[in-house]
């Protein structure tokens, strides 16, 4: 095992706070930290499929959903050093709202700006359509609702038949942060739907 970061941890949070990060989980457990850099980072983040912005993404709603608010901060810088906007952060803060009371998740951003010395933007913009979607999947995903993930995974599928890849990638991507449990879930309930 290195003792560094993993380069993806690197690349999503910039070198000092991942040192930061990868210390604390040191500090926590040395096999936890190996595990959370081996499997967490150096293989599902760099699986092929979404990118690392769309993963971003993913984490995001799926930590902020289930109010992991320590990690969401984080995942803020992660999603910003990925090419994702503070615009979009704030549009799916305000999408989100549908799910889950936003407010702390919202401090956080608004901590985070200020630490790179930036303020909330103060137009507001809606999530992109693909954006809207991927968000949706992975809220009810995270949440493990089975009756409203069936209901929005066949949505999703009816009008994108041929993008069952996507809904793969985004559980796949899941397991790190909602769990295997959730994961298998949601596979299970994808192989009943395209059967």
């Amino acid at each position: 095992m290195n003792n560094h970061p993993s380069k993806i941890m690197d690349q999503l949070y910039g070198e000092e706070r991942s040192k930061k990060v990868y210390n604390r989980l040191e500090d926590i457990s040395t096999v936890f930290n190996r595990a959370v850099q081996e499997i967490a980072y150096d293989y599902f983040w760099a699986l092929p499929g979404l990118s690392l912005r769309d993963k971003s993404f993913v984490t995001l709603v799926s930590l902020i959903v289930l109010h992991r608010e320590e990690q969401t901060k984080i995942h803020y810088y992660g999603f910003l050093n990925a090419d994702g906007t503070k615009e979009e952060l704030v549009a799916l803060l305000k999408y989100l709202e549908r799910f889950v009371n936003v407010d702390i998740a919202a401090e956080s951003l608004a901590e985070v700006l200020k630490e790179r010395g930036e303020n909330l933007p103060n137009a507001r913009m809606p999530l992109t359509l693909q954006d809207e979607e991927m968000a949706h999947l992975a809220a009810v995903i995270a949440v493990g609702d089975e009756e409203e993930m069936e209901a929005v995974m066949q949505d999703y599928l009816t009008k994108h038949p041929d993008d069952l890849e996507k809904i793969h990638q985004i559980l796949m991507h899941q397991i790190v942060y909602c769990g295997f449990p959730v994961a298998m879930n949601g596979f299970a309930m994808l192989k009943t739907l395209v059967r």
